[in-house]
């Protein structure tokens, strides 16, 4: 989870100093974030998930192996950001 976010990170450049104002940190940390659900979660993976019967967030994060809240935002981030509607 943490080096997913982190590539994320190197993937688009959002990089900041640790004085750095905190628009720019929560900017960056959002494009992280964003990149690294279109990288490792993207919808296609999340409705294969769901297709095989992981339903609920705390299974889906038990079949991808990952953190539950990782799996909420990258719910949030597909369905109340970017539109997707999962069957």
């Amino acid at each position: 989870s943490v080096c997913m976010h982190e590539q994320g990170h190197c993937m688009t450049g959002a990089l900041h100093k640790i004085s750095s104002p905190y628009e720019l940190v929560a900017r960056n940390e959002n494009k992280a974030c964003r990149a690294s659900f279109e990288k490792y979660l993207p919808p296609q993976e999340l409705q294969r998930a769901m297709d095989s019967g992981y339903r609920e967030p705390w299974q889906m994060a038990d079949f991808f192996d990952l953190p539950e809240e990782d799996i909420k935002k990258a719910l949030h981030y597909w369905t109340q950001c970017r539109g997707v509607k999962f069957d």
